[in-house]
């Protein structure tokens, strides 16, 4: 039955996405929305390195300064905390498809430390990673 409320859940998290982007398409200029994405994919990208903004800057000739007004104009919400949401999906990913360590996990998504990720990813989630993980292994 928890299964199926995730299958759901994730079908309504796809269909709002959709619209969403739909929705920005219609909203915003089209250089703009260009631009977002070719960050986020970037983001994407890198998401178990280190971010700056300036290596993004540089790497797609606009200034520093812009490419964090934009994307949050497209995207409602930072570059930075866009990153911090990548790594949260690589750490589900991780903690549930693999029987790394939190602290293996924590190094390769690069985190400070593994308290520091524990307490990000129960503030993200609403769960402490150890507990997330018991959780899905035993459906």
């Amino acid at each position: 039955m928890e299964i199926h409320a995730h299958v759901i859940l994730l079908i309504c998290q796809i269909a709002k996405y959709a619209y969403e982007n739909k929705q920005k398409e219609t909203k915003h200029n089209s250089s703009e929305v260009y631009i977002a994405e070719e960050v986020a994919k970037i983001i994407y990208s890198r998401s178990t390195s280190d971010f700056k903004i300036a290596d993004i800057s540089s790497e797609i000739h606009l200034h520093r300064t812009y490419i964090p007004s934009i994307f949050s104009k497209i995207y409602g919400k930072s570059p930075k905390q866009y990153h911090l949401n990548v790594k949260l999906e690589k750490a589900n990913e991780l903690l549930l498809e693999t029987h790394m360590s939190i602290e293996e996990i924590e190094e390769i998504i690069r985190f400070n430390s593994s308290s520091h990720f524990s307490r990000f990813f129960t503030k993200q989630a609403g769960i402490a990673p150890s507990k997330y993980r018991n959780r899905h292994f035993s459906v």
